[in-house]
């Protein structure tokens, strides 16, 4: 993943620069209940009163109905430019952009849905769902940690480069006291039956405890801990109890001052044959490899050193296929065609950047490359005003513009390297 962020705010004004009559940012010498004063903007003699009528004064930092008022007249003489709607709330904050075609929420729409067509190749951990339940964020991605229950400590999610193994981010388990702890859901199994379970984690502070929980029997059914403060693999193979029938994982540091980082949890049954893929794996070409992890450092009895890794790579249609599941929720499925190993399986593919970063508030970041992000945004943009201003040429020549940077930008970054390069590519990398 690029380590460059760009907010949405920093984005839109690029746009400004980039497209002529979209808008532009200021900052105003006042704010008052029914106007906007900024004399370098605003007082120019070379405009008229009703210069800046049907656009919008947007201020993104303020909320409610302070955010967006349609612009009123201008007063050439002081630079101050009135709003149509009802008194601001807030005069303070001084920021505003004028956003001149469309609504500064289409603008915002459009920025949101370019990513969905900008991609990164991913790798996530390909671990198990089933009918009854679904494995929550064991790969640690989702921007939040509401899969996780906490105990005597604090869960974040980190996105430092030093704390995050594989994909955007990782869990942080910060304990406020002994054996603080995170517990994922609960997941069903059969009584007996023979499983296979894995992390990566490392310890910054203290000692991680990887644990497979029995919760029918309120036991721990295998514990193994790390002090180390490199990245780490834990796994075991074995079977579960006898009376078992649900299980959890808890992500556990032993001292009241252990601080540690989960980047993901493998969980498989091993007569299982069918492994729910990703939902973001909604269509076939997003999917590239399915690969097995081979660690080739063991540290202590059941701990690898996760930067041992190697992977060998599993093929389609003798190893496996990936088969439709169910269209509403997870779109394809993983169909083995040989029994799972006692290792990690690893899915690569291309994921749109929206499905993580989707640029919801002004102050959220995104990897996606900004030039990329720019040109997609600008087609979002140019289909929209061409049909709202259909005589307007400005539009259509935004349209041209954006197909050739969108082509240049897919061609830079060819789907398979050390091959011919496929054209006509948009939306993908």
């Amino acid at each position: 993943m690029p380590g460059t962020t760009t907010t949405r705010r920093a984005a839109r004004r690029v746009l400004f620069d980039l497209i002529t009559n979209l808008g532009f940012p200021g900052t105003a010498d006042t704010v008052a209940a029914g106007s906007i004063t900024d004399a370098y903007a605003f007082q120019d003699s070379a405009l008229g009163v009703n210069h800046f009528r049907g656009t919008y004064i947007y201020r993104p930092t303020t909320t409610g109905d302070d955010v967006v008022k349609k612009a009123g007249n201008l007063t050439l003489a002081t630079g101050l430019l009135a709003h149509t709607g009802s008194n601001y709330t807030d005069i303070t904050e001084t920021l505003y952009e004028i956003i001149g075609p469309l609504h500064p929420d289409e603008l915002n729409a459009c920025i949101q849905r370019a990513l969905r067509k900008v991609y990164f190749e991913t790798q996530t951990v390909l671990t198990l769902g089933s009918d009854l339940a679904t494995i929550t964020d064991f790969d640690m991605e989702a921007n939040n940690t509401t899969s996780w229950t906490a105990t005597s400590s604090t869960l974040t999610k980190s996105t430092g480069v030093a704390n995050v193994f594989s994909g955007l981010r990782s869990l942080r388990v910060a304990n406020s006291g002994a054996n603080g702890r995170a517990e994922s859901v609960s997941y069903p199994v059969h009584r007996g039956e023979p499983v296979y379970i894995a992390a990566i984690a490392r310890a910054d502070v203290g000692t991680a405890n990887f644990q497979l929980y029995d919760i029918t029997n309120s036991v721990a059914l295998q514990t193994f801990s790390s002090t180390q403060e490199g990245w780490v693999h834990f796994w075991w193979q074995g079977n579960v109890g006898s009376t078992t029938e649900e299980v959890a994982f808890r992500l556990i540091g032993t001292e009241s001052t252990a601080d540690v980082y989960w980047d993901s949890i493998v969980f498989y049954r091993l007569a299982d044959r069918r492994i729910v893929a990703p939902s973001w794996l909604d269509e076939p070409w997003k999917f590239l490899k399915l690969r097995q992890a081979v660690y080739k450092r063991n540290l202590a009895a059941n701990v690898d050193d996760a930067n041992s890794r190697t992977f060998a790579d599993w093929f389609t249609p003798q190893h496996f296929t990936l088969d439709p599941f169910h269209p509403e929720a997870n779109a394809y499925a993983v169909q083995l065609r040989k029994p799972l190993p006692s290792a990690d399986l690893w899915l690569e593919g291309k994921r749109p950047f929206f499905d993580l970063e989707p640029l919801t508030n002004d102050t959220d970041t995104t990897t996606a490359p900004l030039q990329q992000l720019l040109a997609y945004t600008k087609l979002e943009l140019a289909q929209l005003l061409v049909k709202r201003y259909p005589t307007d040429p400005s539009w259509r020549e935004l349209l041209l513009e954006a197909t050739k940077e969108i082509e240049a930008e897919t061609l830079a970054r060819p789907e398979v390297p050390q091959e011919p390069i496929r054209k006509n590519l948009l939306g993908r990398i």
